[in-house]
């Protein structure tokens, strides 16, 4: 009868879960990326339906999280798909188009977003948000002694012009001009800080006129 010392069992149990790990990653493969690479076909509808749902992408001992976008993979992975780059490119224009919406077209500065769809939009769309920000700058009218700006009507003799302030938006920053009465209230918003000193000037010549 053979008798194992307590570092040989040991080595042969490291052994064997070492073995079965790479069993378990020859067993579930990383399907789309496989296929990439060895130049099969992809249904490219399917790839992005199933990045989402963590189908057809290896999780194992990953960080990645279950669900994803495909530029999120391959930002993670570092390795870019070679097939559907028109549907990856759109996806994520897609992505960032609605985040940004959600982020930015709002009357108010405590306008929490519904969207976040995996919970890491202003980091991957930070770049387009930045884009977005730098580009900002709200019209507005005076007709006579009102003010009028986002579909709202101010008059003069209720009309509040507050201090420049700066808002930052994830990674993005842009300036307001803060423009109410008793009522209600919005923010004139400014890619620059100097947009938004030289409109604030005009507003307080409107105001004290």
């Amino acid at each position: 009868m053979r008798n194992f010392s307590h570092s040989k069992v040991g080595a042969m149990f490291w052994g064997t879960l070492v073995i079965a790990f790479f069993s378990i990653m020859v067993l579930f493969p990383n399907t789309y990326v496989d296929k990439d690479k060895n130049g099969e076909k992809i249904d490219c509808l399917s790839l992005l339906k199933d990045s989402k749902n963590g189908d057809g992408f290896s999780n194992i001992a990953s960080v990645f999280p279950h669900k994803a976008y495909v530029r999120d993979r391959e930002i993670e992975t570092g390795y870019q798909f070679k097939q559907c780059r028109v549907e990856i490119d759109r996806e994520h224009k897609e992505r960032c188009k609605e985040y940004i919406h959600a982020e930015f077209e709002s009357t108010t500065l405590n306008y929490f977003s519904p969207y976040s769809d995996m919970g890491n939009d202003a980091e991957r769309c930070s770049i387009e948000a930045k884009e977005y920000a730098l580009a900002l700058a709200d019209d507005y009218e005076i007709q006579g002694n009102a003010l009028l700006a986002k579909g709202m009507t101010f008059h003069k003799s209720g009309l509040t012009i507050g201090a420049i302030g700066t808002h930052y938006e994830g990674k993005a920053t842009f300036y307001v001009v803060p423009v109410g009465s008793s009522a209600d209230k919005i923010y004139l918003r400014y890619g620059s800080e100097a947009q938004a000193s030289k409109v604030h000037k005009d507003l307080i010549k409107f105001l004290v006129k």
